[in-house]
């Protein structure tokens, strides 16, 4: 059974009962503007977390700056030493506002990463060479990413693997193990 791993409609239906695919072939593409929009804030949001770290680099370097300038004017006395003390914990606390921002823009590109690998997966290939046997979606059907609820999108089946189950009794099952070739017959 295949089920959708994005949420959306169905905007293209491929395949249907009795169709022959080919691995990598799509079988059907899912719609979710939803999708898009977060995207497209998660894009805006790491531009902005973007602009916060430069902002919070320039800060650090004009923190170093006016100590490396006010350092000695302390030490002769012509600045306070309260001066001073601010001076030299500016620096650490910019830094500190740096490595926030970086995490920041590294924690927002995570979670744009993941939503563009939802949009990926608004398009469903087969990972076989197989036969459609049950179609379940239709054009503008509504489907969830979840396997435990959901409904499956399509049932695929190998066209070159049977399956038998036979009963054999106990007294003639001595010498059967797997790899021995039987024959069966249909009616």
């Amino acid at each position: 059974n295949i089920f959708a791993r994005a949420s959306g409609y169905i905007a293209k239906r491929e395949v249907d009962i009795g169709d022959k695919v080919k691995k990598g072939q799509l079988l059907a593409e899912i719609v979710a503007p939803e999708l898009d929009h977060q995207i497209a804030q998660a894009q805006a949001t790491l531009g902005q977390l973007q602009a916060a770290l430069q902002q919070a680099e320039a800060n650090r370097e004009l923190a170093k700056v006016t100590w490396d300038r006010d350092g000695p004017l302390v030490k002769e006395g012509w600045l306070t030493a309260q001066q001073g003390t601010t001076d030299v914990q500016t620096p650490k606390a910019q830094e500190a506002a740096v490595a926030v921002a970086q995490a920041n823009v590294v924690a927002e590109q995570a979670q744009l990463q993941v939503l563009q690998q939802q949009k990926i997966y608004q398009r469903v290939f087969t990972q076989y060479d197989d036969v459609i046997t049950q179609r379940n979606v239709d054009i503008g059907s509504l489907v969830q990413a979840d396997s435990t609820s959901g409904t499956f999108m399509f049932t695929i089946m190998q066209g070159n693997v049977i399956r038998t189950q036979v009963f054999v009794p106990q007294d003639e099952a001595f010498g059967l193990k797997p790899g021995i070739d039987a024959v069966v017959h249909v009616p």
